[in-house]
């Protein structure tokens, strides 16, 4: 988009019917030049209306500036910054129909820009991040374990922070979940709250703590296009919850025949469904452990079925990756994510154990838990 610094003197919010008109300018500390995106935090247009949009302008001298508008109050976004040696996404940024400056310190996911004039963000930064801090701070040692986990070459090793990895993830997730409700109760009618809410849904699918935190919010961010938008998804991701049957999914096999997840698929004591994609390195590094459960659980009524949600010209890859990994399951793609993304599924990898009702048992149990589960129930053939 063409640069609109010499707009700065611009100060006032021009109005045609109902979208607002404003200017979105800053500054990137520690970057002279380079290019900033302005990228909404889902991708699912119908949370924005006629407002979503991907946008870009260059940073000069460390400053940049958007021409935008806007028909909702507030918006939600992120800043990836690309530059020479530098290169990263913000967090969230709460856009308003007006006018605004904004100070971005630390290219960070975690750590979102200043916006002194925005009631929203200014509550993000100061109220939001401050309560998040522990939390923050477990991720980012959860991070470093992930990178070392990725470039060890010691099996062992690996495998003990696979463990690890796997038992600080849930963990995070759970905290998390508790904190955002802690937060939502004080916090009612607040757009942080809301779309925050939204983030979580995207990332890690339904749970029935989403539906309660969103009971708590205002009728007016209830009625909201993000709010209504939000309740429509909670309803339907709700039915891939705990209790629940598994819908008959169209799939493709591996041959690239249509085939339906029925009930003979389901037909073990006991199935792990395992959504993943070819390029998904924390999917991957399940394999090995999913294979040793698999070698002595299959026998004795146990059964994994892995859906991809590569694109279809990912196919190849897809392929490629089943026989590099020596996966021995069924597997089958979701083209495109499509039935994926309307269940709420993505983040991966994601897993369901389905009983042989087809009834959802355990949800997102990483390969320790499943052993754990499994030699509990299920006596195995000697």
């Amino acid at each position: 988009m063409k640069n609109l610094l010499l707009l700065s003197c611009f100060t006032v919010s021009v109005v045609f019917g109902q979208k607002k008109h404003f200017i979105l300018q800053g500054k990137v500390e520690k970057v002279q030049n380079g290019k900033i995106y302005l990228v909404p935090v889902t991708e699912e247009r119908k949370y924005y209306g006629s407002d979503f949009l991907f946008d870009s302008s260059k940073i000069i001298n460390g400053r940049f500036s958007f021409l935008k508008n806007l028909n909702l109050n507030v918006v939600a976004y992120n800043f990836v910054i690309k530059s020479e040696g530098i290169n990263g996404i913000t967090g969230m940024v709460l856009i308003e129909p007006k006018n605004q400056f904004i100070v971005i310190k630390e290219i960070n996911n975690y750590i979102s820009p200043l916006i002194p004039i925005s009631k929203s963000q200014s509550e993000l930064k100061l109220q939001y991040e401050p309560f998040f801090d522990s939390l923050i701070k477990q991720v980012l040692l959860l991070t470093k374990k992930e990178t070392e986990a990725e470039t060890n070459n010691s099996i062992e090793l690996e495998k003990k922070n696979l463990y690890d990895i796997d038992f600080m993830r849930k963990n995070i997730e759970l905290n998390g979940d508790s904190l955002l409700y802690s937060y939502s109760s004080k916090h009612t009618n607040s757009y942080v709250t809301l779309w925050k809410l939204i983030e979580k849904l995207k990332n890690f699918g339904y749970k029935k703590q989403y539906s309660e935190i969103f009971d708590l919010l205002s009728n007016e961010l209830k009625s909201s296009v993000p709010g209504k938008s939000l309740n429509e998804d909670l309803l339907n991701f709700r039915v891939l919850s705990i209790g629940k049957k598994i819908p008959n999914i169209e799939l493709l096999n591996t041959t690239l025949q249509k085939h339906i997840l029925n009930e003979i698929d389901l037909s073990n004591k006991y199935t792990l469904i395992d959504f993943w994609f070819s390029s998904c390195q924390p999917c991957i590094r399940q394999f090995p452990e999913l294979k040793k459960i698999y070698k002595v659980y299959k026998s004795s009524g146990f059964q994994i079925i892995g859906i991809s949600t590569d694109r279809s010209e990912e196919v190849n890859f897809w392929k490629k990756a089943i026989k590099k990994y020596g996966v021995e399951w069924p597997q089958y793609i979701d083209l495109q994510g499509k039935y994926s993304k309307f269940y709420g599924i993505d983040f991966f990898p994601t897993n369901f154990l389905i009983d042989n009702e087809g009834k959802i048992i355990l949800k997102n149990i990483t390969p320790e838990e499943i052993k754990t589960f499994l030699d509990k129930n299920i006596i195995t053939k000697k």
